[in-house]
């Protein structure tokens, strides 16, 4: 996870701490929207079949929000994927005269997902599925030989994605720690390999419903920001 991404995890946790936790809000209510959760997850993307050639998992991260409807049953869930690899070049680039092994390469992933979820006291399962935007990283190395330089870049592939997956959470305080599986299927390639990915995440989710109200509260109170 990139520094701003912490910056933004740290923001937002030191705010969920100032205001506490809420039900329903009045701004919120308008949305039918009952409560919103920050959630922060790290774990791993498996790259599946031939694609594993390619790409070989690294320590990854996603963020995101949920989104909880007035229906206790049913929440939105739109999140980023950060996902990392190792890379290694199998094919050759004609824009490119070497091939490249033991790069640095990415999938970058933003979902918007619809999601089930039931409880049983502390405990919840949840599922969901939806479409996602998706950018692929792929490094290239050119080397300029007279200065005795080797010069990295990278490729980048955009196209649409699908993702689903299921979790298990439990409640502990005013906290959810949760654990995940989840499932992209992405509409490019990668190496002429189709881009499949196993993801394994654990993490945390908090309540930041009184920050989300206030923010909405702003927006709509202030003409210049809704004009």
């Amino acid at each position: 996870m990139g520094k701003y991404a912490w910056h933004l995890l740290l923001t937002i946790g030191a705010l969920s701490v100032w205001y506490p936790e809420s039900s329903a809000q009045e701004s919120l209510n308008q949305w039918r929207i009952k409560e919103v959760h920050f959630s922060s997850k790290v774990g791993w993307g498996f790259p599946l079949g031939r694609t594993g050639d390619v790409l070989t998992p690294k320590y990854s991260s996603s963020m995101g929000l949920d989104i909880s409807l007035m229906n206790k049953y049913f929440f939105l869930n739109p999140f980023l994927d950060f996902l990392a690899y190792d890379y290694d070049q199998v094919l050759e680039d004609p824009e490119f005269a070497y091939r490249l092994e033991h790069g640095k390469g990415g999938i970058f992933a933003l979902n918007l997902t619809g999601c089930m979820r039931t409880r049983q006291k502390n405990w919840g399962v949840f599922a969901y599925a939806g479409p996602s935007l998706s950018v692929v990283t792929e490094p290239r190395a050119t080397v300029d030989s007279p200065n005795e330089l080797v010069k990295l870049s990278n490729t980048r592939t955009w196209g649409p994605a699908l993702r689903a997956g299921a979790g298990v959470d439990y409640k502990l305080g005013n906290v959810y720690l949760f654990l995940e599986s989840g499932y992209l299927l992405h509409g490019s390639k990668v190496q002429n390999r189709p881009i499949q990915v196993i993801s394994l995440y654990g993490g945390l989710r908090t309540n930041i419903t009184r920050v989300a109200d206030k923010v909405v509260e702003i927006i709509t109170q202030d003409p210049s920001l809704t004009n």
